[in-house]
C-alpha cells in the first residue's frame, strides 16, 4: 500500500521542511509515500527549487499551471494522478502539515475508513459564536432538506483510492464533493482539531486560497437585506407595543407576517451563502484536462 500527497500551494512555501514533515511520520507509521506539489502558476521559483532539491528523489513530483488559478481546480488536477496509489492524502498549503494529524488519517484509513476529513474547532467566545454559526447553518439545511455537512475542511483530508476514482469520474467538480460522504456512499471518519492560530499573518494566507462564488456573494447580500427587513420590522412592532400604539389588526398580522418571512428568508440565505461558500463554482472536466496538458510537470508522465 502507498500513499500519495497531494499539495496544493498558492504562495511562498518551505517546502523541504514540511516533505521532512510527512516522511518522518510515514516512517514512523511504516507507511510508504509519495508527494505530489501542485503549484500556481506565479510559483515558477518554487517549482525549479523543487526539481533542484529533489533531483535524486523519485517520490517527489511536481505540477505548475501555466495561469493563475483557484485552490479547488490545483486539487482536481493532481487527483488525475492519484489512481495509482491506494489512497490520497489532500494538505492544503495554506498551513503547515501536522503530524498529528497525518498519524490520525493514515490511523483510521488502515483502520477501514474511505474518507476522514479534518474538522477544526474554536476555543472561549470563538467556539461559542462558531457553534451558533454551525447551528443556524444545520438549521437551514434541514429546512431545504439537504445533505449533512460535517462542516469539514474541503482541502485537508483523506481519500481512498476508491473516492478518487469516484471523483475523478464525475463529469463536473466542486470541492464540496471531496466532504460528501453521504453523495460517495463510503465509510467516512471526523477528525477534530483545535484551530488556535488565528493571527493576521495566517488569515493574510488563508485569502489566498479562499474562492469566492458569485452565488456566494449573491446569497450574503440577499441574506444581508433580509436581515435588516427582518430588524426594522421587529423594532418598529416593540416600539407600537412599548407606546401602545394601535395599528389595527389587518396593520399588526401584515408587520407579524413580514417579521416570520424576513426571519426565515434570512435563515435560508444565512443557509445559502455557507453553502455557496463551502461548494465553491462547477468545473467542468474539459477545462482541468485543458489545465492539465499546459502544465509543466517534473518526475510525473505526463497524462494521455
Amino acid at each position: 500500500m502507498k500513499v500519495v500527497f497531494l499539495l496544493p500551494v498558492m504562495h511562498e512555501y518551505d517546502f523541504k521542511t514540511q516533505y521532512d514533515t510527512i516522511a518522518k511520520t510515514c516512517k514512523e507509521l511504516r507507511t510508504d509515500f509519495d508527494v505530489i506539489y501542485i503549484l500556481n502558476g506565479n510559483m515558477q521559483k518554487i517549482f525549479a527549487d523543487i526539481r533542484n532539491t529533489f533531483i535524486e528523489n523519485k517520490a517527489v513530483k511536481a505540477i505548475k499551471m501555466m495561469s493563475d488559478v483557484n485552490e479547488h481546480k490545483l486539487i482536481t488536477v493532481g487527483m488525475k494522478y492519484c489512481e495509482s496509489y491506494s489512497a490520497t492524502i489532500i494538505y492544503s498549503a495554506k498551513e503547515d502539515v501536522n503530524p498529528n494529524v497525518l498519524k490520525a488519517f493514515i490511523t483510521s484509513w488502515k483502520s477501514g475508513s474511505k474518507m476522514i476529513y479534518l474538522k477544526k474547532t474554536r476555543t472561549g467566545f470563538k467556539k461559542i459564536f462558531q457553534n451558533m454559526g454551525l447551528s443556524m447553518y444545520n438549521l437551514g439545511i434541514k429546512v431545504l432538506n439537504i445533505y449533512k455537512d460535517f462542516g469539514g475542511e474541503t482541502d485537508i483530508q483523506m481519500l481512498d483510492l476508491e473516492v478518487v476514482k469516484t471523483i475523478n469520474q464525475l463529469p463536473e467538480k466542486n470541492r464540496q464533493l471531496r466532504t460528501l460522504d453521504c453523495f460517495v456512499g463510503f465509510k467516512s471518519d471526523v477528525i477534530s482539531v483545535v484551530d488556535n492560530k488565528r493571527n493576521k499573518h495566517n488569515v493574510e494566507i488563508a485569502k489566498k486560497y479562499n474562492d469566492i462564488s458569485k452565488n456566494y456573494r449573491y446569497s450574503v447580500i440577499l441574506w444581508v437585506l433580509s436581515l435588516i427587513i427582518f430588524a426594522v420590522s421587529l423594532g418598529f412592532q416593540i416600539t407600537a407595543l412599548c407606546l401602545g400604539m394601535d395599528l389595527g389588526l389587518i396593520s399588526e398580522i401584515l408587520l407579524v407576517a413580514i417579521i416570520l418571512a424576513s426571519a426565515f428568508v434570512s435563515l435560508i440565505f444565512i443557509t445559502r451563502a455557507r453553502l455557496s461558500y463551502r461548494i465553491g463554482d462547477f468545473v467542468q472536466v474539459q477545462e482541468i484536462n485543458n489545465l492539465d496538458e499546459k502544465a509543466e510537470k517534473y518526475n510525473l508522465k505526463v497524462k494521455v
